[in-house]
């Protein structure tokens, strides 16, 4: 039987702006998901796209976040 040791979910996300991102990074931090933010960039018009790594489920996520 095979069993998942660790996990993790990788992500590029485009927010519509600042304020957007900055509510998703709180919530990310309410419910407790351990997370990661790569990157970080502002667009000319106004949006923000972030890389984030985040923890999958409630799966231990092992060396993915160090």
């Amino acid at each position: 039987m095979k069993r998942v040791l660790s996990a993790c979910l990788q992500q590029t996300i485009r927010f519509e702006s600042r304020q957007e991102f900055e509510e998703y990074t709180r919530q990310l931090d309410s419910k407790q998901k351990t997370y990661h933010i790569d990157a970080v960039t502002e667009e000319p018009i106004g949006s923000v796209v972030a890389t984030v790594r985040k923890q999958y489920n409630a799966y231990p996520v092992g060396k993915y976040l160090d």
